[in-house]
């Protein structure tokens, strides 16, 4: 594994994820493939966007945050003793592509990634600065079928001084799977998520973390809403006004003739919701609200050939503060309210997706 020369943190990095089983005992080899190398099974490229404000209370400028993940995300990577793409070709793609955002990949740029780089799977992140605390997104997809094996979220404070620190915490939690890539099953199509009452980038939040429960149910293959985007994009069309030639996209695209929408609805500290946040294009991104009051998590499941709702569940997730052990209170972050819901959303959706059709 290629750590850079002089860097405590990166080597602490590794060590640590050696240290908790993620990479086998003793040095990693090297595992960079060059681009234009025949890739050993398993090569992993990655990337990472950042979004919101990335600076707001560090002391380092975007540019370095940037670096400094790229890199403990590689040094992560790197002690799974899994390949490495070569992280310059990867970039290339990114900027040839235009992929503003891990929450729209174009099939081009995955079809690039694995004949061009050589890469079975995209390692994708994408980091949220704002309110105190880093807001981390991982993301596995196979580059081949646009499957996605994993998907993980997770925030961290941020202490005056200890941004790298923090940034170990956040990454190292919402790294995700490099396995189960090959999944069997019917294919379970997630469009992007809306919200009310919130921002887009918390509408977002609130279908990770409903898509972090559809993976582990392994009978599925569970396809990224980025993959929808990116599809919708490149025919010019928006999936926040899914009309029938949409919804024929899709189900042509993909080969499924359901999809799940999710919604999330914030009534406010004070009770009251404000306007519908849709999907924004990336460079319109801000900072996710924190203070949502009660949640209420939607899934509804859609029928791509007639355009109506097959079914729908909804789950109500306080935002209250509660008192715990030894009499403290706690107040739950919008993170921990959006997976309380999706928690409990699952087991009926896919109860609702084994029904059989009408």
């Amino acid at each position: 594994m290629r750590i850079v020369p002089g860097s405590r943190l990166l080597c602490a990095v590794a060590g640590l994820l050696l240290a908790t089983g993620a990479g086998a005992a003793g040095d990693a080899p090297d595992t960079l493939v060059a681009a234009g190398q025949a890739p050993r099974p398993g090569t992993i490229a990655i990337m990472l966007h950042i979004e919101g404000d990335p600076v707001a209370g560090l002391e380092a400028d975007v540019a370095t945050v940037r670096r400094t993940a790229l890199d403990m995300i590689a040094a992560m990577v790197g002690a799974t003793d899994q390949p490495l793409a070569d992280r310059a070709a990867t970039e290339e793609l990114v900027h040839r592509f235009r992929v503003r955002s891990a929450a729209s990949l174009p099939p081009a740029f995955l079809s690039g990634l694995r004949d061009e780089v050589g890469a079975e799977t995209l390692v994708a992140f994408t980091l949220l600065s704002g309110d105190g605390r880093f807001t981390a997104t991982g993301r596995s997809v196979a580059t081949g079928t646009g499957r996605l094996a994993d998907i993980r979220i997770a925030e961290a404070p941020v202490p005056t001084g200890r941004w790298q620190h923090a940034l170990v915490d956040v990454l190292r939690d919402a790294m995700p799977s490099l396995r189960n890539l090959t999944g069997k099953g019917a294919a379970l199509l997630v469009l992007p998520g809306t919200g009310i009452g919130l921002d887009a980038l918390a509408a977002r939040q609130a279908t990770t973390c409903l898509l972090a429960e559809a993976v582990r149910d392994t009978s599925r293959r569970v396809l990224d809403p980025a993959l929808a985007t990116g599809v919708a994009l490149a025919d010019g069309r928006d999936l926040t006004r899914l009309d029938r030639g949409g919804r024929d996209l899709l189900a042509q695209a993909f080969g499924v003739a359901l999809a799940v929408e999710a919604e999330v609805v914030s009534f406010g500290r004070d009770g009251s919701a404000v306007a519908v946040a849709a999907p924004p294009e990336p460079e319109d991104a801000a900072a996710g609200a924190s203070e949502a009051g009660d949640l209420t998590m939607t899934w509804r499941v859609l029928d791509l050939g007639t355009g109506r709702v097959r079914a729908a569940d909804s789950v109500l997730a306080p935002g209250a503060p509660h008192t715990g052990w030894f009499g403290l209170t706690h107040t739950p972050t919008l993170l921990e309210q959006m997976r309380k819901g999706a928690d409990q959303l699952w087991p009926n959706l896919q109860r609702l997706l084994e029904e059989p059709t009408p």
